[in-house]
């Protein structure tokens, strides 16, 4: 496609991310590796996407889409030897249940020397919303049967923070071209 036809789709969505590749029709011969971190790029943002807007959109009355304002965010920390056996009781018994209340969430995991930390990040509408979670106070923390047998310590707190700019909102001119010589 021409660069000039293939820019026109920037004026129906000038959010996009555009990147020109000069290759006709065997683009994956002549600009494979560009190709393939481009396109795990598109599909790790469309994953974390999925959970922050479109899995964090469910029907409102007013506009007919409600959007995440609020993050919550707990965190947790084993020992290595525990990390591999709590991350699946985590997945189970803590974000299942909390994936059929919150607008969307995401679970992370980072390995360190002696230990690893688990990060929950819930998205909720409001924090009305959220304390219907909670059970009145949304900064209860509730924990899991077996996090006194995982967890190095129990949390005492969680974070809630109000969403300023959701992700996925880029700034303009967020484009790339390169052309093959």
């Amino acid at each position: 496609m021409p660069e000039r036809s293939a820019r026109a789709y920037l004026r129906d969505l000038p959010e996009a991310q555009f990147h020109l590749l000069d290759g006709g029709h065997w683009a994956l011969e002549t600009n494979l590796d560009e190709i393939v971190r481009l396109s795990r790029q598109f599909l790790e943002r469309c994953s974390l996407l999925e959970m922050i807007t479109a899995g964090a959109k469910t029907m409102n009355a007013n506009s007919g889409m409600a959007r995440a304002r609020i993050a919550r965010i707990w965190r947790g920390r084993t020992t290595r030897a525990n990390a591999d056996a709590y991350e699946p009781y985590l997945y189970e018994e803590g974000i299942k249940p909390l994936q059929q209340k919150a607008l969307g969430v995401e679970l992370l995991r980072e390995d360190r020397a002696t230990e690893s930390e688990f990060v929950t990040i819930s998205y909720w509408e409001s924090v009305e919303a959220m304390s219907g979670f909670t059970g009145g106070d949304p900064n209860k923390i509730h924990h899991l049967d077996r996090d006194a047998e995982f967890l190095i310590e129990l949390p005492e707190g969680v974070q809630i923070l109000k969403i300023i700019v959701p992700r996925g909102h880029s700034r303009p001119g967020n484009e790339t071209v390169r052309q093959q010589e």
